[in-house]
């Protein structure tokens, strides 16, 4: 496949518009409000080259960074959503680093990081870095084991790690051409097959129990008979201590991991203008709940709106 690119996207900055003198300046100004948190600094008064790509796609965005050589710090924000961001080096070679961990990324290389927390980039040379920004509670919910990887190189040997980059190189050169729903099935789909990438998880340990065990629920938390105990048998594995593994890595017991899957995806759902046509009692059917009263008292009490109150704050932050 020929190398990616975001070429057909908006652009937010380009430096060759800009005066030579101006550009590091220009730069360095742009990055804090592009990417809230960041700070850039250029070992050169005038770098020769840069631009800013992004696409959004639902709750996240697609961003595409081409640059001279330079450090970028990122420091977490209070009070700013957080994302979990799946990074891939498309062109040169970038130093990263974040939790004492540091990697260095080649063309085709990828590595998560989690914007909870600190982490520094260093451009070798020019280069170009694909950004795939993720709301890291959707993103973690679904695949808890990804955080204790990040600032971890992901080579393409690794079968998953191989798939997830194919896709992601496949995104990059195709949904600047999609609709809004369409990129939000896109970014979804992704999150899904993080779950495939290597943990270098035993699959006699705990960790991996977990990791069936989520898998088994992200495939069938929409069905309204769904069960903890039918959770448990699928593993071959009490519910009670089932229970006591979740509760260890990811803090909810079966149960309420179910309640929490169905309960995010029914707010995903309302708040995508794909299914805007759709009834709420309908979004919440379609996500395991049966009953539509009994929905809306769930969805008030973890989200603190109902349905309605929910969608329509959405509708109106759109504007």
């Amino acid at each position: 496949m020929e190398t990616p690119s975001l070429n057909e996207a908006p652009v937010l900055l380009d430096l060759s518009t800009v005066e030579e003198a101006r550009r590091a300046a220009v730069w360095s100004g742009a990055a804090p409000s592009l990417f809230p948190g960041l700070t850039v600094s250029h070992p050169i008064a005038g770098p020769p080259a840069g631009n800013i790509r992004c696409v959004q796609m639902g709750g996240g965005s697609l961003w595409a960074v081409r640059s001279s050589p330079a450090v970028v710090d990122y420091a977490p924000s209070n009070g700013s959503e957080t994302y979990f961001t799946l990074a891939m080096q498309i062109e040169g070679v970038t130093r990263i680093g974040q939790r004492s961990r540091t990697a260095e990324l080649r063309a085709g290389d990828i590595v998560l990081l989690d914007e909870r927390l600190p982490f520094r980039l260093e451009g070798r040379s020019f280069s170009e870095i694909a950004f795939l920004r993720m709301p890291r509670r959707i993103a973690l919910g679904r695949n808890p084991h990804l955080e204790h990887i990040t600032a971890t190189p992901l080579r393409g040997a690794e079968a998953g790690a191989s798939l997830v980059g194919d896709t992601l190189t496949s995104a990059i050169h195709t949904v600047p051409f999609m609709q809004e729903s369409q990129r939000s099935a896109v970014m979804i789909a992704i999150i899904h097959l993080l779950g495939a990438m290597d943990s270098s998880t035993p699959e006699a340990s705990p960790g991996w129990r977990v990791q069936a065990a989520l898998a088994f629920v992200e495939l069938n938390f929409a069905i309204p008979g769904l069960r903890a105990d039918d959770v448990a048998r699928s593993q071959r594995i009490s519910r009670r201590r089932l229970d006591q593994l979740l509760l260890e890595s990811i803090g909810v017991s079966i149960t309420g991991h179910i309640w929490n899957r169905r309960l995010e995806q029914a707010a995903a759902d309302l708040r995508d203008p794909a299914c805007a046509r759709r009834t709420a009692s309908d979004i919440g059917f379609s996500n395991g709940f049966e009953d539509p009263a009994h929905f809306t008292r769930a969805f008030k009490r973890h989200h603190g709106y109902s349905p309605l109150q929910w969608r329509n704050l959405a509708a109106g932050s759109a504007h």
